[in-house]
């Protein structure tokens, strides 16, 4: 939401509780959780021979929980608890490349959609959840 109104909703139907795997999940220390986020962010962007630079920025950091694929039960989930990294990427090309019809006029381009995570972190373990494919 900003000055304009509503910029975006999403509503995934209701689910119903079916048994409770762990009442006291204990989570990992925020600060570990941050640099689990600093070391995996210089990974998960693939390097284009034509961007020259990839910022991140990073404007708001949500705990909450989200839904996961149980691999173990088929058809299954999992709720658990996470921490979602939200803001923008900004890639910068070589001039005259990448897709000009996006790109300022310093060759830049700013990728945001604000109900999009960057990055989901799982906060019991630390893994990095995939919101694609729920895992």
């Amino acid at each position: 939401m900003d000055d304009t109104g509503i910029l975006s909703v999403y509503y995934t139907g209701p689910t119903a509780d079916v048994e409770i795997v762990n009442d006291n999940i204990q989570i990992m220390p925020f600060e570990d959780i941050l640099q689990r986020f600093k070391d995996q962010i210089l990974i998960s962007y693939p390097k284009d021979v034509n961007v020259v630079n990839t910022t991140v920025n990073i404007d708001r950091i949500v705990f909450g929980g989200t839904k996961t694929i149980n691999k173990s039960k088929s058809g299954d989930y999992l709720l658990v608890p996470t921490w979602d990294f939200y803001g923008s990427v900004t890639y910068k090309y070589k001039e005259g490349t990448g897709d000009l019809n996006q790109q300022d006029e310093n060759n830049e381009f700013t990728w945001q959609d604000y109900g999009f995570s960057i990055m989901t972190i799982n906060a019991a373990d630390g893994s990095i959840i995939n919101r694609s494919v729920g895992y």
